[in-house]
C-alpha cells in the first residue's frame, strides 16, 4: 500500500514539475545573421545585436526562477543520480545566463560601436557576435536543464516496488508522449499562423508569446514596424475553453505614453494538450502618421484567470532626419560691448572714454545637426534606458547659426552643442563670435574727451560663451501630443 501511495505521489509530483517548467517563458534562439543582414556597417550590426540581447535579458529573472523552481520541485524520493544531473545542468545554465546578462559587457560594446575609429567598430561587432554565440549556448543549456528536470521528476521514486516502478514508468511515458504530441501540434500551428514579421501569436491561457522556444523560424514580435506594413495578432488556445473568454486590444500611440511603464505580465499558466486553434485575431496596418511612435497590444482574459493585462509594444519606424532649422534664444556672457563716455569725478563735467559690457539676449536662426540621426515620431528621446538604440542619436547634436537681424546677420555667429530631450525643444551651449566695439588706435580707456571730438569705434570679433534654448516647428506636435496624453491621465 505504501509503495502504491509513493508511486502516486511521485507521478503527481512529476506531472506538476513538468507542467511548471513548461509554463515558464523559454529563451528563444535565432541566427545572429538575422540581426546584421540589413546592417550597413559593423557599428550598426553591433548595435542591433546589443539591442537584441538587451531585449532577451529582460526575461532573465523569469528564466532563472523557472529553473530554480523546477529544481526545487523534483520529488524528494527521486533518483539521486538524475537529481544530481539536473542540478549540474541548472548550475551551468545559470552561470551562462549571468555572463550574457552582464551589463558591463553591453556598455563596453556600445562604447566601442560609438567610436569613430573603424578598428573599434570592428572590435565591437566581433565582441557582439561572441556575446550572441554565448547566448545561443545558454539557450541550449537552458533546454537541456529543463529536460533533465523533467526526467528526474518523472523517473520512478527511490524505494518503490517493482509494480510501483512499472506504474511510474508508464505514467512518465504517457506524459512524455502527451507532451510530444502537444509539441508537434504547437509547431504546426506556429508554422501556419505565427511566422514573423507578418504575424505574432499569444498564448490564450498565459498571455505569453505562444511560439516562444520554438526553433527553425522567427516568431517574435518585430522590433520595429514601418508605415504601410500589416501585422496579424492572433490568440492561440482551445476553442472549448478559451473562445469568448479572451480580449485583444490593438492601438497606435504617441511616444509620451511610452514613458509610463506597462502593468507587469501575469503569472504564466500551463498549456494543456488538445486541439489548438485561433480563438481571437486582429489585423492592423501601420498608418503613415509621423506622430505615431509604437503599436501597443494588450491581452486580457474576461474570466479572471489572469490577474493583470499583458502588454506588448512594437516601435513604428518612420525613418530618421539629420537637419532641422530653429530659433535660438541665447544668453551671451558679456555679449554686449560698447564704447561710451562717462563723467570724470571732481572735474566739473569733463568726460572720458570707457567701455560698457553686459550680458545680451539676441534671437538667432540656427541649423541643428544630428550626426546619429533623430527618429521621426518620437517626442521623448528617452524610451526607458540611456543605452537603448536611438537615444544618443535623438538626444545629442551640434548647431551653427547667425543673428536673426538680417541687416547684420554675421555680427553674431554661434557654434555649440544640442541636447534635445523632447522633439522641438533643445538646450544649447557653446561659443559665440560676437562683433564688439573697441577704441581706435591712439585712444585708451580713461583718456579725456576733447571738446567737439568724435570717435568712431572699431568692430572686432571676440569669443564669448553662450547658453540657451532652441525651438523648432516640432514643438507644436510635442505640445499637442503631450496634451492628449495628459487628458488621458486626468
Amino acid at each position: 500500500m505504501a509503495a502504491k501511495l509513493l508511486t502516486v505521489l511521485a507521478g503527481v509530483a512529476s506531472m506538476s514539475i513538468a507542467t511548471s517548467v513548461e509554463a515558464q517563458p523559454r529563451p528563444t534562439s535565432e541566427a545572429v545573421t538575422s540581426h546584421c543582414v540589413e546592417a550597413a556597417s559593423p557599428k550598426e550590426c553591433a548595435s542591433k545585436i546589443v539591442k537584441a540581447i538587451e531585449g532577451k535579458n529582460t526575461m532573465a529573472p523569469q528564466w532563472r526562477d523557472a529553473l530554480d523552481n523546477g529544481l526545487k520541485g523534483i520529488p524528494a524520493g527521486a533518483r539521486a543520480d538524475l537529481k544530481q544531473q539536473a542540478g549540474d545542468a541548472v548550475k551551468g545554465a545559470q552561470e551562462a545566463l549571468a555572463k550574457i546578462a552582464d551589463q558591463k559587457r553591453l556598455d563596453e560594446i556600445n562604447s566601442l560601436a560609438a567610436s569613430r575609429i573603424d578598428a573599434d567598430q570592428a572590435k565591437a561587432k566581433a565582441k557582439a557576435e561572441e556575446l550572441y554565440a554565448e547566448y545561443l549556448d545558454f539557450v541550449a543549456m537552458w533546454t537541456n536543464a529543463s529536460d533533465k528536470i523533467k526526467i528526474a521528476s518523472a523517473a520512478p521514486a527511490a524505494g518503490a516496488g517493482a509494480a510501483g516502478a512499472g506504474a511510474a514508468a508508464s505514467n512518465a511515458l504517457a506524459a512524455a508522449t502527451e507532451l510530444t504530441a502537444e509539441g508537434k501540434e504547437t509547431l504546426e500551428i506556429c508554422a501556419k499562423q505565427c511566422l514573423s514579421p507578418g504575424a505574432f501569436c499569444i498564448d490564450a491561457r498565459s498571455g505569453l508569446p505562444f511560439c516562444e522556444g520554438q526553433r527553425g523560424a522567427t516568431y517574435d514580435l518585430p522590433d520595429a514596424l514601418r508605415p504601410g506594413e500589416r501585422i496579424a495578432v492572433r490568440v492561440i488556445g482551445k476553442e472549448a475553453e478559451d473562445e469568448g473568454k479572451v480580449k485583444l486590444a490593438l492601438n497606435f500611440a504617441a511616444s509620451p505614453e511610452s514613458l509610463f511603464k506597462p502593468p507587469p505580465p501575469a503569472a504564466a499558466l500551463a498549456k494543456g494538450p488538445g486541439a489548438l486553434t485561433v480563438v481571437e485575431e486582429q489585423i492592423v496596418q501601420v498608418p503613415d502618421d509621423s506622430t505615431i511612435a509604437f503599436l501597443r497590444i494588450v491581452f486580457t482574459r474576461t474570466d479572471g484567470k489572469l490577474t493583470a493585462p499583458v502588454e506588448y509594444r512594437a516601435l513604428v519606424d518612420h525613418g530618421q532626419y539629420y537637419l532641422e532649422v530653429g530659433i535660438l534664444l541665447p544668453i551671451v556672457v558679456d555679449g554686449s560691448r560698447r564704447v561710451v563716455t562717462t563723467p570724470i569725478p571732481s572735474t566739473g563735467g569733463e568726460r572720458m572714454y570707457s567701455i560698457a559690457e553686459d550680458w545680451s539676449v539676441n534671437p538667432s536662426i540656427v541649423l541643428n545637426v544630428f550626426p546619429g540621426g533623430r527618429r521621426r515620431g518620437f517626442v521623448s528621446s528617452y524610451q526607458g534606458c540611456l543605452w537603448c538604440a536611438g537615444f544618443w542619436g535623438d538626444f545629442l547634436g551640434l548647431q551653427a547659426g547667425v543673428d536673426l537681424d538680417f541687416g547684420e546677420p554675421f555680427d553674431r555667429i554661434f557654434m555649440g552643442v544640442v541636447l534635445q530631450p523632447v522633439a522641438g525643444l533643445s538646450i544649447n551651449s557653446g561659443l559665440a563670435l560676437v562683433e564688439q566695439e573697441f577704441l581706435p588706435p591712439g585712444y585708451a580707456v580713461g583718456m579725456p574727451v576733447t571738446s567737439g571730438e568724435t570717435v568712431t569705434p572699431q568692430p572686432h570679433y571676440r569669443p564669448r560663451f553662450y547658453f540657451g534654448a532652441t525651438l523648432t516647428l516640432d514643438i507644436v506636435n510635442t505640445v499637442a501630443t503631450g496634451t492628449r496624453a495628459a487628458q488621458k491621465l486626468f
